[in-house]
């Protein structure tokens, strides 16, 4: 394929992922998941005290410090960055595939786009689809051998998500499955990401200390994983197409008796892809997490399968998310219910102004949410992450995650749920 036309297809592909988000990019605020507002509340509480403040352990600086930057900017903006990035993931994916000789290059990289959980992940300020991205940058330009770039690459990806580790095993069994992998060669994409990642968690390291290694822990149930791990990471039809395409390459690489050309790359695809969800068993039940294993699935069946199979698969996942459902959230339930959320949180802010000042209010989950949309004061050292978090708001009254820890005794506390209703104009 000529230059020329694999450039227009790049290009193509980026202007979908982009373009299919635009409608739910406005509206919707930072996402749903709290663990979005904290890493904005992090970089609004450095920004108003000139203390770093951790989102939540162990520590997600590179959004963090992208918060720190944008402060006051519209949440569109956020949205915005967030699916220019998956843009730039999907184009790595498409570039990987097209090096590993996979002919439905396009369609694989067009099925990771519009998988629900990177089609969810693409407007909202989460790290999920931004560690996603920036590990396959790192593993398309380590394809091509560009060894310091998908290095320092790699170290972005960590400093994003501590947790892209896991998924990194892909890195560790490529090396040790392709023989032409030297130890210098080695050395020269560890040595600048280590590099990076040490210089992005210096500060975290040094204001935290031993704190930062809290394990995330889980108290999901295994209805609840499974649930997510199938319907939230493939939407409520998706999975029923993507689970008979796994069947379906299996059967195809066991007749066949042997792996395709690439088969170190299969083979450390197949290892990290099996390593994530290993691990999702131990984590809290967030099909997020998946990300990085949806686009190796996505790869390993362009190796398998026929162009026209993918192209297929691909259309169906597509449609799998945007169709309702009576299970799981399409694309289009969770922009509704986003701005949803959003006008709810508006309201609540002005119920919350209406209360006398000095009174408490128990905000529990909702309190980064609360605290960012009210433009609240959070004293230096605050705990954005969980039970100690606490914010004053200008009228007077103090946001808390949970009573407790030294905070005397309000004379007046309210919860969220017993709020009195917002006056009307």
């Amino acid at each position: 394929m000529r230059r020329g036309h694999s450039l227009a297809i790049y290009a193509a592909l980026a202007l979908a992922a982009v373009a299919s988000r635009l409608p739910f990019m406005f509206g919707t605020g930072l996402g749903t998941d709290p663990d979005a507002w904290r890493l904005y509340l992090a970089g609004s509480v450095a920004r108003e005290t000139g203390t770093y403040a951790a989102s939540r352990a162990p520590g997600y600086p590179l959004l963090e410090h992208l918060a720190y930057l944008l402060v006051g900017a519209p949440w569109w903006v956020f949205a915005a960055l967030t699916t220019l990035v998956t843009a730039a993931g999907v184009i790595a994916v498409a570039s990987l595939a097209r090096h590993l000789g996979v002919r439905a290059w396009p369609a694989v990289a067009l099925g990771v786009a519009f998988t629900n959980v990177v089609w969810r992940g693409s407007t909202s300020y989460m790290d999920y689809n931004w560690s996603f991205a920036l590990l396959f940058c790192s593993l398309a330009f380590l394809a091509k051998r560009r060894l310091l770039v998908a290095g320092v690459l790699l170290g972005l990806a960590l400093a994003c998500r501590p947790a892209t580790v896991i998924a990194a095993i892909v890195i560790v069994v490529l090396f040790a499955a392709d023989r032409s992998w030297s130890a210098r060669r080695i050395v020269a994409v560890v040595a600048p990401a280590a590099v990076v990642v040490a210089a992005f968690f210096a500060v975290p390291v040094a204001t935290y200390g031993r704190a930062l290694l809290r394990p995330a822990g889980t108290d999901a149930t295994l209805p609840q994983v499974v649930s997510q791990a199938v319907v939230g990471v493939w939407g409520p039809y998706g999975a029923v197409f993507v689970f008979a395409a796994l069947i379906l390459a299996l059967v195809r690489v066991a007749k066949a008796g042997r792996l395709p050309a690439e088969a170190a790359w299969m083979l450390a695809l197949a290892a990290s892809t099996a390593v994530q969800f290993g691990a999702f068993l131990l984590l809290p039940a967030d099909a997020g997490y998946l990300t990085p294993a949806v686009a190796m699935i996505w790869l390993l069946l362009g190796m398998a399968l026929s162009r026209a199979q993918v192209g297929v698969l691909a259309a169906a996942v597509a449609m799998g998310a945007l169709v309702p459902a009576p299970i799981g959230t399409s694309v289009i339930q969770d922009a509704g219910v986003r701005r949803q959320v959003i006008a709810q949180a508006g309201a609540e802010v002005a119920a919350i102004r209406a209360l006398p000042a000095g009174s408490v209010v128990v905000a529990g989950d909702q309190l980064p949410r609360l605290v960012t949309m009210a433009g609240a004061s959070a004293p230096a050292g605050s705990d954005t992450a969980g039970g100690r978090s606490r914010a004053t708001l200008t009228s007077g009254q103090v946001l808390v995650y949970e009573l407790g820890h030294g905070l005397a005794e309000p004379e007046e506390t309210f919860t969220l749920g017993a709020l009195p209703a917002t006056p009307r104009e």
